[in-house]
């Protein structure tokens, strides 16, 4: 488990010295239901801002790098990086949408579940409340996939609850 934590640690700082965003979040593995929590934190950087802007200034994109830690039989974690899209349709609330690839420490999420192989693709659908203009809560939902590039693909969808701090 230290040693899952520390390369876990480790591979955040890399991205902390970019980050604009920082979000923890708490979730579990809702298909198929393996009865883990994970924690994930997640760094954002902003990037296409003056772009996007002149298409929609309520729409904005980031790039992301986040580590995922959870424990059914045993201790497994995971590291994801890839592009995400924000769309503030009020004044609190945004949708997310995002797309990125995610390599797991082990093919197996669970003592049952064979996920095929370690590195799948993830696509993400968040909601998001911003509290003040330095912090917001979300609840997103991710699906995991090898996009059948491994003889197995059952593919897992993971729900967080998470809260969000800009800094």
């Amino acid at each position: 488990m230290s040693k899952s934590l520390i390369w876990l640690l480790s591979a955040l700082s890399c991205h902390a010295v970019l980050a604009s965003d920082l979000a923890i979040q708490l979730g579990v593995i809702a298909h198929p239901s393996e009865n883990s929590a994970l924690l994930r934190v997640e760094n954002r950087t902003p990037i296409l801002a003056e772009t996007l802007s002149t298409l929609d200034s309520q729409l904005s994109a980031y790039w992301q790098i986040n580590a995922n830690l959870w424990h059914t039989n045993e201790t497994h974690f995971a590291l994801r990086t890839g592009l995400g899209a924000q769309y503030q349709f009020s004044e609190h609330w945004a949708l997310e949408l995002g797309w990125g690839a995610i390599a797991l420490d082990n093919r197996y999420i669970s003592s049952q579940h064979d996920m095929g192989s370690q590195l799948h693709f993830e696509t993400t659908l968040g909601l998001r409340y911003q509290l003040d203009p330095r912090s917001a809560i979300k609840l997103n939902v991710y699906h995991w996939s090898n996009a059948n590039l491994a003889d197995v693909n059952p593919g897992c969808e993971v729900v967080f609850l998470g809260y969000q701090l800009r800094y």
